[in-house]
C-alpha cells in the first residue's frame, strides 16, 4: 500500500506517546495525528485540531495519562485531557481570556500532579500553574 506524505508543522518534532509504540504530530493544516514508530498506519487523534493561529508553538503534549491540549473551541477556553485508550475528553482547567499567541502548551510534572504552560506576547510572558488537577 502506498503512503501519501503529509506536510508537518515546521520547526517542531514528533512527540512520543508514552506507553505506546506511536508518535504524534501536527500537520500544517492543524490536524493532530499519530503514526507507528515503524512508519505507516497514520491515524487522526480523535478529530482534535490545533487552530491555525496556534501552529507557531506547541499547544499540546502527550503523557502517560493521555494528551493534554489547549482548547479554543470551549467557552471559556480550556485545557483538556484526551484519554488515548477511551477517546474521552476530560476538562482540566479554564483559561482566562484568549488563547495565547506566544508561549507553550501544557507540561505535566513526572508525578502528574502539577501542570504548567507559558503564555505571553512578544514582549512579556507568564507561567501558568494548575496544582492537584487530577
Amino acid at each position: 500500500m502506498a503512503h501519501q506524505a503529509e506536510a508537518l508543522k515546521p520547526n517542531l518534532e514528533l512527540k512520543e506517546i508514552p506507553g505506546t509504540s506511536r508518535v504524534a504530530y501536527v500537520t500544517t493544516s492543524g490536524d493532530l495525528k499519530s503514526v507507528a514508530n515503524t512508519g505507516g498506519d497514520v491515524r487522526p487523534i480523535a478529530g482534535i485540531r490545533i487552530a491555525p493561529g496556534y501552529l507557531l508553538y506547541d499547544a499540546w503534549t502527550p503523557t502517560g495519562a493521555g494528551l493534554y491540549f489547549l482548547d479554543g473551541t470551549t467557552k471559556p477556553n480550556s485545557i483538556q485531557l484526551l484519554d488515548m485508550a477511551t477517546q474521552r475528553l476530560q476538562h482540566v482547567a479554564d483559561i482566562k481570556g484568549d488563547l495565547p499567541l506566544y508561549g507553550s502548551g501544557p507540561s505535566v510534572s513526572a508525578d502528574g500532579k502539577i501542570l504548567v504552560w507559558a503564555e505571553g506576547t512578544p514582549i512579556e510572558g507568564d507561567i501558568m500553574l494548575v496544582e492537584g488537577f487530577q
